[in-house]
């Protein structure tokens, strides 16, 4: 026998050690399933209907009963803001992101601004003049009235390249963000964190984040000067050392981010990051992406194995089954954020009301931050192509472009049949930033073949919230 009512019904299934499980995708929802229905659901979302037995048949008309396993809600790839993005963008950024120079004083070898495939810009001497950076303070005064706070963010190249420049924008934003609570912040490669620089930064409690990749000799093949070749780990480290002894308080909001290079042994990394100073700071960082590199990445398999280990021990230790004293690290790290990614599946949920919806992945372009470059071209973030004029939303001299937010915020629409068709609808997290080729123009091909890959995280992280189900003991805090 068949269940005859299974079209248009999207779906996933997978299996745990101990129990199967369906994932519906009008609910986002988990639920466990018997074998049996397993195998069942299982051949029929490959188009090879195996049939099943009376029981079967009666579980599936159950989890129907329950809104599962219905037809497809969503008929209508449509972001459910579209019809209120004027709203949110006129009224709601929450910071601007300004870069300040397209110089830097490095060359990391992983760097897009380096070697891209052109879908990037180069490094360039070239820094923004000092009217379109108020200009920018002043667009975005003008679209974060609803904003509790405002949040102002110097990107580079090196921004502390255009010190003078960062000290009038940070005092005409506190002239015009009177009243409101305003903070600064900025990712620096710390070698000029340093001199009359290191107090004006220190005085204005900037939120910085330091790039550092780990011990000297990973660091210094990667990360290395512009003029001499010569690695920057000492200067880094000197700079770290002495706002330590003489900035003790500015020294603990510091953060360090770290590009992972998967040529080097995982254990060097782990071992820098849990001796000194640097064990006492916040910490992040990943594998360098290489979506605009020329050279991409292919990590050693000693480092996969040790990695994998790593965050194996992590999970154990969220899972409250590892004995031994533990200290959260860059492995683990992955594993307790896709854990808070898992948290949805915990809450039940109807089908949409709505007969449109949007994958996920898209942000509501320049309302998280707004990235203005420096020309004053805005873009929804600084990750994204640069030369591209689908990536840009506006100017701070002529506003936004709504057409240009629309067309970012429902990307979707590219690949609506796809879309609609996928089981990881509500798990995707392909932006815009996926869907450009070499020549920056919206490309099909090129967004779908990020599909299996986010397939991929999103079935890790269904086994994950498995195991979350599985052991009760399981805490997001961690310890």
């Amino acid at each position: 026998m068949s269940e005859k009512n299974m079209t248009n019904i999207v779906y996933f299934v997978f299996k745990s050690i101990n129990q199967a499980y369906l994932y519906d995708a009008n609910t986002n929802n988990v639920v466990s399933i018997s074998d049996d229905a397993y195998i069942y659901l299982s051949s029929v979302r490959t188009g090879n209907d195996l049939g099943c037995d009376s029981n079967v048949l009666g579980e599936i008309a159950q989890l129907k009963s329950r809104g599962y396993l219905l037809e497809r809600a969503i008929k209508e790839i449509r972001h459910p803001v579209s019809d209120n993005i004027e709203i949110y963008t006129g009224r709601m950024i929450s910071m601007v992101c300004l870069q300040l120079t397209h110089a830097c004083n490095l060359r990391c070898t992983y760097c897009t601004y380096t070697q891209n495939n052109g879908t990037q810009r180069l490094h360039a001497n070239r820094s923004m003049h000092v009217d379109i950076a108020k200009q920018a303070v002043d667009f975005y005064h003008a679209h974060s009235i609803d904003s509790a706070r405002a949040h102002v963010s110097f990107y580079g190249g090196e921004p502390l390249q255009e010190i003078d420049l960062m000290r009038e924008i940070v005092a005409y934003a506190k002239k015009r963000f009177s009243g409101k609570q305003l903070s600064f912040g900025m990712t620096t490669n710390g070698t000029l964190l340093k001199g009359e620089t290191l107090d004006f930064v220190a005085q204005n409690k900037m939120q910085v984040i330091v790039s550092i990749d780990g011990p000297k000799e990973i660091t210094n093949a990667n990360r290395i000067f512009a003029n001499t070749g010569l690695g920057v780990h000492d200067t880094v480290m000197a700079n770290l050392e002495y706002i330590e002894k003489h900035y003790p308080e500015f020294f603990n909001t510091l953060s360090i981010n770290s590009v992972i290079d998967p040529l080097h042994d995982f254990d060097e990394y782990m071992d820098f990051f849990e001796t000194g100073i640097i064990s006492e700071m916040n910490k992040n960082g990943g594998i360098y992406e290489d979506i605009t590199l020329t050279q991409k990445v292919k990590p050693e398999e000693k480092y996969m194995s040790k990695i994998t280990y790593h965050k194996f021990i992590g999970l154990l230790h969220m899972l409250g089954r590892y004995p031994g004293v533990y200290k959260k690290h860059l492995a683990s790290m992955e594993i307790y954020d896709n854990a808070r990614k898992t948290e949805p599946f915990d809450v039940i949920r109807k089908i949409p009301d709505s007969t449109y919806g949007h994958p996920s992945g898209p942000c509501v372009p320049g309302v998280f931050r707004s990235f203005v470059d420096v020309d004053g071209n805005i873009y929804p973030c600084e990750r994204i192509s640069e030369t591209s004029e689908n990536t840009k939303i506006g100017h701070v001299y002529h506003g936004l472009n709504m057409d240009s937010a629309m067309a970012m915020l429902n990307i979707g629409k590219l690949t609506a049949k796809q879309c609609l068709d996928c089981w990881a609808f509500t798990l995707c997290s392909a932006c815009i930033k996926y869907a450009l080729d070499s020549d920056g123009a919206l490309s099909k091909e090129v967004r779908l073949s990020r599909c299996r890959r986010i397939r991929r995280d999103a079935y890790n992280n269904l086994r994950l919230h498995a195991l979350k189900l599985e052991m009760p003991t399981y805490s997001t805090g961690g310890a």
